[in-house]
């Protein structure tokens, strides 16, 4: 498919089922690359252990959080960012301090 300047700006190979974009285009739902797009949101997910493990970035303003990781429900995930800026993050280290559930430490002040 050509635009009005004889641009190639959409290319599908049936024998290979490459698909080739040019410009901006708008998706509501589907997947890419194992990623699901729904309204307002992308996401990922595997099983581990009968455990799901999401990782997620969404604008739907019903929601608190903007990107969670590590579980399919955010206010269980260890790994959140909520809209007013708030950080949770179960384990970890930032500037040399180290992040436990219960403690931080490390560091020099």
């Amino acid at each position: 498919m050509r635009n009005y300047k004889n641009e190639e700006i959409f290319f599908a190979d049936a024998s290979t089922g490459d698909l080739a974009i040019r410009g901006n285009f708008t998706a509501f739902g589907g997947n890419i690359g194992g990623w699901h797009v729904d309204s307002g949101s992308l996401w990922a997910e595997r099983n581990e252990n009968g455990i799901a493990k999401r990782v997620a970035l969404s604008a739907n303003p019903s929601s608190e959080y903007c990107i969670f990781a590590g579980h399919s429900n955010p206010e269980n995930a260890p790994f959140s960012v909520k809209y007013n800026g708030s950080l949770i993050a179960t384990s970890g280290e930032i500037g040399g301090w180290e992040i436990n559930t219960d403690s931080l430490s490390g560091g020099q002040l």
